[in-house]
């Protein structure tokens, strides 16, 4: 039974449930979605910010009656309450305290009643009143630091395995999984104002996604001009995979404008690379990885002095893949800058840089994704994909053992401490060297849901303390590199 309802918001009631205005993302109040309607306020105030329409979810009309709300609360004075961040309260538990906001004359409100369910809905109205404390009485204190009290063990052990902050939630964690696995980033600068696209374009705040263009909308030129001054997190259905890739193909790949060249170049090598992975043998695939190489190849000649806001392009989690078109890209421009030609084999680096963490499709993608830091066992198992990213490609006829090793030396260190073999300095490759410092930098300087990216600086600075891991001439040189793509 369908229960979404789209209604003008002059038909709205006090008790009606928005879930969203129906109108574009950029005009729309945080405020106003997943909104319970309390007072006739709330509906003058959407009347206020031009909204005409919005979608109600008819099975979460709930009775408000303001007045005996008003009595009651009344009774209630800023001593008799205290203020307990919301995160305290986990998700699906029935609570066992009143739990009480401020509406807006400032009055206690309370949203749920002891003994019930603090549920998604309420959390979602909550974020969407960008509440983030609420009030608990103070003669209930007790029963809330009972209440508590389990949560915090939990989180202690929680923390032993790897997680901190929000992801001590395992409910976030879970969020964050469904993120992972369900969606696909993508950058605004392809499109162009006017057009009409087959896919839902999706903007992402936390692990949490809002539509922000509805598939056959238009895409106004004030809303694409936003997207990309605020370098919006920009994502699709993965479903929708094909679909965006189609449209890349038809509309993005011959362009003549230089921007949405490059972010072509970077798009449709991920994409390309990701069904390398899916199926390992195709010799077809490998040939098309091979002219996305070449691509990246050329752009970095061609463009010596720009080729790094390539792997700036919706830089926002750690994407095996999209880390994957990044550490191709600074392969190559290390190698270049060291010399290394074509005839040297500077596609064959390219190549198996590109496809280094192949291997990681093979890993449970919760390990591969968690957010938080891995335990010594955990730890172990993904060092097993340099082996079994080997093994999917061995018997592909269209890469040759020289390609494959970036791919097998990637962590090996020069100190000797690296795996899987461990290898002394005199038995790793240039190609190997390269990939490893680049690998390394990479993944410090991407941004993730649980951890800040490190600066350029930093990250170079912490890889200097390790100067007997990597290589000291590519790593001065590399150094030089990222001095004047920053400039």
């Amino acid at each position: 039974m369908v229960t979404i309802k789209k209604i003008k918001v002059s038909d709205l009631r006090v008790g009606m449930f928005v879930t969203e205005p129906a109108s574009s993302w950029l005009s729309t109040p945080f405020h106003a979605k997943n909104l319970q309607v309390s007072t006739p306020q709330d509906i003058e105030q959407l009347k206020e910010h031009g909204i005409s329409d919005v979608y109600i979810d008819t099975e979460k009309y709930v009775e408000i009656k303001p007045q005996e709300k008003k009595e009651e609360d009344a009774t209630k004075n800023e001593k008799d309450f205290i203020s307990v961040e919301l995160s305290a309260f986990r998700v699906g538990d029935d609570v066992p305290v009143d739990i009480f906001w401020r509406d807006q004359d400032g009055m206690p409100w309370r949203i749920i009643k002891s003994g019930r369910t603090f549920s998604e809905e309420v959390m979602e109205v909550c974020r969407g009143s960008q509440v983030t404390n609420v009030l608990i009485p103070a003669d209930q204190e007790g029963l809330f630091e009972r209440y508590r009290r389990p949560i915090v063990e939990e989180e202690v052990q929680r923390e032993k395995i790897g997680f901190s902050d929000k992801y001590l939630n395992p409910s976030e964690v879970t969020a964050y999984y469904n993120f992972m696995d369900n969606y696909h980033s993508i950058t605004p600068v392809i499109f162009t104002a006017g057009e009409r696209l087959d896919f839902t374009i999706f903007i992402r705040l936390e692990n949490n996604v809002t539509p922000a263009l509805e598939k056959g909308e238009r895409l106004e030129e004030k809303t694409l001009g936003k997207w990309i001054e605020e370098d919006a997190n920009l994502v699709i259905r993965k479903a929708d995979k094909e679909a965006y890739h189609a449209y890349m193909l038809k509309n993005v790949k011959d362009s003549k404008d230089e921007r949405k060249k490059l972010a072509f170049v970077r798009e449709n090598s991920r994409i390309i690379v990701e069904s390398l992975a899916e199926n390992p043998r195709s010799e077809k695939l490998m040939h098309k990885t091979k002219e996305s190489v070449t691509s990246i190849t050329d752009m970095i000649i061609d463009q010596p002095t720009t080729f790094y806001s390539l792997i700036k392009i919706n830089n926002y989690d750690y994407y095996t893949f999209t880390h994957s078109v990044n550490v191709a890209t600074l392969s190559l421009a290390l190698a270049i800058a060291a010399g290394i030609t074509k005839k040297d084999g500077l596609e064959e680096l390219g190549l198996g840089a590109i496809l280094h963490d192949i291997g990681k499709s093979q890993v449970d993608r919760n390990l591969i994704n968690k957010p938080g830091k891995l335990t010594p066992s955990e730890y172990k198992t993904i060092t097993h994909h340099v082996a079994l990213g080997y093994d999917m490609l061995k018997g592909n006829k269209a890469i040759s053992e020289v390609a494959m090793t970036p791919l097998l030396q990637h962590h090996e260190k020069l100190s000797g401490k690296g795996y899987p073999y461990g290898l002394p300095a005199d038995k790793i490759h240039t190609f190997g060297r390269i990939a490893s410092i680049i690998d390394i930098y990479d993944a410090l300087t991407t941004q993730r849901s649980y951890k800040n990216a490190f600066s350029p600086f930093d990250a170079l600075l912490l890889l200097s303390k390790n100067e007997n891991d990597y290589d000291k001439g590519l790593f001065t040189l590399f150094v030089h590199i990222i001095q004047n793509q920053e400039k």
